[in-house]
């Protein structure tokens, strides 16, 4: 099986939340359950600064958001060991001289919807340049979530997603992408996506947390236990139950595992007593 994660965050390279240690954590056990792994993740300045060495590939395209143009370059990891085919799709001026979501200041950039949107749109032109098919495309929270609505819209009736299938993972609903009607142009979607009801449209914003929803194959989000609470409980949906009771039948909770050797309390430095479920005085 060919799979493909996409992500705003990857441990070591980028991490704000859990999001980025479960997608450090996972890609090592996929490739040794024999799965053709391929990680996509933004070139921000943190990745030029992991002490891996990054090869940029001879593949930069431009991808348009609105009336600007992006100069899209790609690097690749070099350390087979830490990070297979892990590939970081950035620009300049979104990415390469910026933080994950914040600057400096803990200011969330102005432009993140910008942002993403443009690493979204470069992922799937990525894929298609260098003609590499996904059985699975595996998203991760808003800042990936547009993947499914771009291929079950735009790219429907492309041939080379005919075979793919999509699954968007919920870290944490409550963050949602959220940004003004305003912007739909920079979206490129049919009109009728924005309209009152629809994919994209939330409470006469536009949502793009709720398109991936919608439109992605399967959802997975943290533990059977969220998996349920998030279709009756408003706060723990974070408003969007009946988004996500819509589609109850597509959605599978898996419990976060924790990756011992990251987290192990036995040999961790940074707390103040070793201990193990055996010795625990």
């Amino acid at each position: 099986m060919n799979l493909t994660l996409v992500s705003a965050e990857v441990n070591p390279f980028s991490k704000v939340g859990g999001m980025g240690d479960v997608l450090g954590a996972l890609p090592p056990v996929f490739v040794k359950k024999g799965l053709k792994l391929k990680i996509i993740t933004p070139a921000y300045k943190s990745v030029f600064k992991t002490g891996n060495k990054l090869i940029k590939l001879d593949d930069s395209f431009d991808v348009n958001i609105g009336n600007n143009v992006y100069d899209i370059n790609v690097y690749k990891c070099e350390n087979k060991k830490t990070c297979p085919d892990i590939y970081f799709i950035g620009t300049e001026a979104l990415f390469q001289s910026r933080n994950v979501y914040v600057d400096d200041l803990n200011n969330p950039y102005s432009d993140n919807v910008e942002r993403f949107l443009l690493f979204q749109k470069a992922t799937i032109e990525f894929l298609i340049r260098n003609n590499f098919k996904s059985d699975i495309i595996h998203c991760h929270d808003n800042q990936t979530a547009m993947i499914p609505v771009y291929l079950k819209t735009v790219f429907k009736d492309h041939e080379f997603f005919k075979n793919t299938k999509t699954i968007l993972t919920l870290h944490n609903v409550a963050y949602q992408g959220k940004c003004s009607m305003e912007k739909k142009e920079l979206f490129e979607l049919p009109d009728n996506l924005f309209y009152a009801g629809e994919p994209m449209e939330y409470f006469g914003d536009i949502n793009p947390l709720k398109g991936g929803i919608v439109l992605s194959d399967k959802l997975l989000t943290v533990s059977p236990g969220h998996a349920g609470e998030i279709n009756y409980n408003e706060v723990l949906s974070a408003g969007m139950k009946d988004v996500v009771m819509n589609r109850k039948d597509r959605i599978v909770g898996i419990i976060n595992g924790l990756d011992i050797d990251e987290w192990n309390p036995e040999t961790d430095k940074f707390i103040f007593q070793n201990y193990s479920q055996d010795v625990l005085d």
